[in-house]
């Protein structure tokens, strides 16, 4: 289930910087992603208040289940 809300789940968080560069202005912008454990998802409400006061947004909440295969290609490709 995708939701574009400040949910509980697996929240993104951005941080973006203007760079200007011959006159144009360039965006970047830095995504991370949270993952709660299954045995954490019962306190995923308090998790994602102490993500949202750390200062981070939350840009999309998904609530999946995944096969540990899976989860290592996740994590293979995030430290690329």
């Amino acid at each position: 289930m995708d939701t574009d809300s400040a949910g509980s789940g697996a929240p993104l968080h951005t941080v973006s910087d203007a760079v200007e560069n011959d006159g144009c202005q360039r965006i970047f912008v830095e995504t991370t992603l949270a993952l709660i454990k299954p045995d954490a998802v019962d306190r995923s409400a308090e998790i994602e208040d102490i993500i949202l006061r750390s200062g981070f947004s939350i840009l999309r909440v998904r609530s999946s289940l995944y096969c540990r295969n899976s989860i290592e290609n996740i994590l293979c490709e995030g430290s690329s």
